[in-house]
């Protein structure tokens, strides 16, 4: 599904990655671990449009997309939940799930995946009216993901879902990954908790100062054998 070919990223004289090949297969769950500054974000920015490359290629279905802007990779199947979870603070909970169906026509279908949408979040619904700003981390990180699913995506782009919540929020959102996952949604996430990552990947790339260090399954090596890979460069 998703292809990246010899990608290279700059910000100024700094390049942030090397050279980097990566591949997403039709319904997989792949997680990009590495420490902070290995350029993890970097690659979900690019892959969304927000960042240009320097170099190299990407291919989303057999499209090349690494020249497109972000709302026509929306509209050809990308969704995203960004880090920090870059809601519309000022607007309702209503408003920013309609937000995440721009690139759609079909009202009904909105109205339809909306209601899907509280029905996977219930706790969202009681607070469709409230500004998405106003709630608890935990609520705006569901309200993050819903949008990025009212696209539609055939591919979702999750980074750092479980970012500053409680551990009981931290489940939920693994959780939800899971289900999105049996949907039949094909998944790209970033995520530092190395459990989680594991937990619910079919691959696993770990990258170092912008360069790409391990391809593998989770089972090749247990949890610390990964953390040690992740953090301590072993």
């Amino acid at each position: 599904m998703l292809s990246i070919r010899g990608l290279a990223v700059h910000y100024g004289i700094f390049q942030a990655i090397h050279d980097l090949d990566l591949d997403v297969e039709d319904g997989q769950t792949v997680s990009l671990l590495g420490a902070n500054g290995s350029g993890k974000s970097t690659i979900l920015k690019t892959v969304s449009g927000i960042k240009k490359p320097t170099s190299g290629e990407i291919h989303f279905q057999g499209t090349r997309i690494d020249d497109e802007k972000p709302e026509t990779i929306v509209r050809m199947g990308i969704g995203s939940v960004m880090e920090g979870r870059r809601l519309f603070p000022y607007m309702t909970v209503m408003e920013n799930l309609r937000m995440g169906a721009f690139s759609r026509s079909d009202r009904a279908g909105v109205a339809d995946d909306i209601e899907r949408m509280f029905d996977r979040f219930p706790v969202l619904r009681g607070k469709a009216g409230d500004r998405a700003g106003l709630l608890s981390g935990g609520q705006q990180e569901m309200v993050a993901v819903a949008r990025g699913l009212m696209a539609r995506p055939k591919l979702l782009i999750m980074d750092e879902p479980c970012q500053g919540l409680s551990p009981i929020m931290v489940k939920e959102i693994e959780s939800i990954i899971r289900d999105i996952k049996e949907e039949g949604v094909t998944i790209l996430l970033v995520e530092h908790n190395v459990s989680i990552a594991l937990g619910v990947a079919d691959k696993v790339y770990i990258l170092q100062n912008g360069a790409m260090r391990y391809e593998g399954r989770p089972g090749d090596f247990s949890e610390d054998e990964f953390v040690q890979k992740v953090y301590l460069a072993g």
